[in-house]
């Protein structure tokens, strides 16, 4: 099975979260950094600065975010944590903006499926207060240079399927309510959105496989499920028969080459018995040549 791309559903999944605010702000996939070195997973930059982030995920939100993305599947660690905040420091070395902004300007986000319990002990030992702000939202206080923030989707579950649809689908455990929340969700959007969706959701079924085969079984869901992919499933299709007439066509081309390559034998073979056939009265030539040089020799010596 090919590889759940969780990095590509992230962006997709946070554009989709920020939505009220699409016209607001700016997106920098794997920011580059260090001379092209190391990168940020996703950098958010707002137009204005004063401009208030409608969704909670963003209310920390200032100038220039950096947001961190770990999947289900890695662990986010003290290391995670500080390269993070190294790599905000190096970032807001080269933009040089901390004369006009300050460094408040900036801030820090990290997006996990899980609360990172071993990671808040050890910031808690380093003197770092955690506020839980909202539910599944913790900010960072202490002596950190930036305002930061760790959000936890796990903590939603019990929430409405509409609560924070997109980034509650990052998950490989759903039990079906984040399949509502997308197909409740994703009709009210336009179509300029769908490949966001279709990202989100490319990841979602990858990972949730058997609820996804469950779901087809119920028609209505099957209905709904199938509706929203309608452009998609056409692709596929298209996809599908396009691979089916190559795979003919090499085959047309394989059972001339090998017809071809038959008549090619028979030629060969008819050749090599009209070798053999010319070699054995070549043979047969020499022997009498042999025969006639014998007779003259013996002649001679009779004179």
């Amino acid at each position: 099975m090919k590889k759940i791309d969780w990095h590509s559903g992230f962006v997709n999944a946070m554009k989709l979260e920020l939505l009220a605010n699409e016209k607001d702000l700016e997106y920098e996939d794997e920011h580059l950094i260090a001379n092209r070195a190391q990168r940020i997973d996703l950098l958010i930059i707002k137009k204005m600065r004063t401009v208030k982030i409608v969704n909670e995920v963003g209310a920390i939100f200032d100038k220039y975010n950096i947001v961190e993305y770990k999947s289900p599947e890695d662990s986010l660690t003290l290391g995670d944590f500080y390269k993070a905040l190294g790599y905000t420091g190096i970032y807001l070395e080269e933009l040089r903006k901390y004369d006009e902004y300050g460094r408040d300007a900036f801030t820090m986000s990290f997006v996990r499926r899980r609360k990172p319990a071993k990671l808040f002990e050890h910031l808690k030992r380093d003197g770092h207060e955690l506020v839980h702000a909202r539910k599944g939202i913790y900010e960072i206080k202490g002596h950190l240079p930036f305002r930061t923030q760790v959000i936890v989707s796990r903590e939603w579950d019990d929430e409405e399927a509409e609560i924070h649809t997109w980034l509650r689908s990052l998950t490989n455990e759903s039990k079906g309510k984040e399949l509502d929340g997308i197909l409740i969700s994703a009709p009210k959007l336009g179509q300029e959105h769908k490949q966001l969706v279709d990202g989100v959701m490319n990841v979602f079924t990858r990972a949730n496989i058997e609820l996804i085969r469950e779901a087809k079984e119920e028609p209505t869901m099957c209905e709904a499920i199938n509706e929203l992919f309608a452009e998609e499933t056409k692709k596929e299709k298209e996809r599908a028969d396009a691979a089916i007439k190559r795979a003919k066509e090499a085959e047309e081309k394989t059972n001339v080459i090998e017809t071809e390559l038959g008549e090619t034998r028979t030629e060969l073979g008819e050749t090599k018995t009209k070798l053999d056939e010319a070699m054995a009265k070549i043979d047969d030539m020499a022997s009498q040549l042999h025969d006639a040089l014998a007779e003259i020799a013996r002649l001679k010596a009779a004179k």
